[in-house]
């Protein structure tokens, strides 16, 4: 995990901007296709706070207690806050639903 910390700004800045094109990509008539590719783009760029959280926790001295359960969960409730606004999205029909 200490590889993620050593990255260069350059770097994190290509990784998220790939998985943001990645989550906003359509290939047209190949719905499952574009599903996988949106799916992954979306574990790019939503992971990285978890990634990087869990690597900095390991770095944390012993004396003080953080919660890094808390922690996980919040990472896990936006996730899932933004899967439920895509899906809400997409039900309405929303000119927005292609975000």
């Amino acid at each position: 995990m200490s590889i993620i910390l050593k990255l260069k700004h350059w770097q994190i800045f290509i990784c998220l901007i790939v998985g943001m094109v990645f989550s906003n990509f359509t290939i047209e008539g190949d719905v499952l296709l574009t599903t996988i590719i949106r799916a992954i783009g979306v574990i790019m760029f939503m992971s990285w706070p978890l990634l990087t959280g869990h690597a900095l926790y390991q770095r944390v001295p012993e004396k003080f207690e953080l919660p890094y359960t808390l922690f996980v969960i919040n990472c896990f409730i936006t996730i899932a806050a933004y899967a439920f606004v895509q899906i809400i999205l997409k039900i309405t029909n929303s000119p927005f639903g292609d975000c």
